[in-house]
């Protein structure tokens, strides 16, 4: 398999740290199983920048560039603020060939094919935005005393 690998942290705060355990995971899994790494993607931060190095990272395998998508857990692939991307994801399963793994064993579509996916990406898109009503509620309440 040659594998694309892609890492998100939100943390600005110690943000080489969260790189390198997660890429260290994934580099431990890849070199077990004996397949090879493409590329690495890696986004840092939140808010409308999140993402670009994702959607690099689909462009390129619509390009056919790698068959293998892994991620440590499932929230950090499908968690985005542009839930077109996650979609984009499931349709590269359907329409290309790529398979996707994350680590923490929720998604697996080499051996249990890609169902998950969709529901998985509506869930993570209903939790980002009940997220986003608590933080705006947190900033009226604190302005309010």
């Amino acid at each position: 398999m040659n594998c694309a690998v892609y890492i998100r942290t939100a943390s600005k705060n110690h943000q080489n740290k969260h790189v390198a355990i997660q890429s260290q995971k994934i580099n431990d899994y890849v070199s077990q199983k004996q397949w090879t790494i493409y590329k690495q993607y890696v986004d840092i931060g939140s808010g409308t920048t999140r993402g670009n190095s994702l959607k690099k990272m689909i462009e390129d395998a619509k390009l056919g560039k790698f068959n293998m998508i892994i991620a440590t857990d499932s929230s950090r692939l499908l968690r985005n603020k542009n839930s077109e991307l996650s979609y984009q994801l499931k349709a590269l399963c359907e329409n290309k060939g790529v398979n996707i793994i994350t680590l923490d064993n929720t998604i697996d579509t080499l051996t249990n094919g890609n169902l998950e996916l969709g529901l998985l990406s509506w869930f993570y898109e209903q939790e980002s935005h009940a997220q986003s009503q608590r933080i705006k509620a947190g900033i009226v309440a604190a302005k309010m005393k």
